[in-house]
Formats: structure tokens, sequence, C-alpha cells
């Protein structure tokens, strides 16, 4: 199964805090204008609701490589 992650992400495969601060970033990125400024002030919810995009995307293709080696297509 082939990998939709961005180049950027590929690069920072074994690296997981490069990982993460890449997908971070993309998704930071992606925000609106008004979403950025509850994260920039650090408003519970929001900030909290990145942290889980985050962590999904860091981790979405270690879970596809995973899913590969077990048989799954």
């Amino acid at each position: 199964m082939g990998s939709n992650l961005p180049s950027f992400m590929k690069k920072a495969k074994n690296d997981l805090p490069l990982r993460y601060k890449a997908a971070y970033d993309k998704l930071y990125t992606e925000l609106p204008l008004w979403k950025k400024q509850l994260v920039d002030e650090k408003h519970d919810r929001h900030c909290t609701e990145l942290a889980k995009e985050v962590i999904r995307y860091a981790e979405k293709e270690k879970d596809d490589s995973q899913s590969d080696e077990i048989g799954y297509y």
C-alpha cells in the first residue's frame, strides 16, 4: 500500500519529533485565521483538537505500514 504522506513527512519517517513538528506546522497553516488565534491564545478545546489531529496525522503512516505487515490491504 502506497503512502499518501507529503514528502516532508517521509523524510522524517524515523524521527518522531520531526514528524510531529512537520504535522503540526502543516495542520496549523491550514487552520482558518480565527482558529489560529484561538490556538495562539491557548484555548483548551481548540488546542486539544489540534493536538489530536497532529497525533493522527503524524502516526498515520506508521499505522499504514503496520497494516501492510499484518497483511491487511
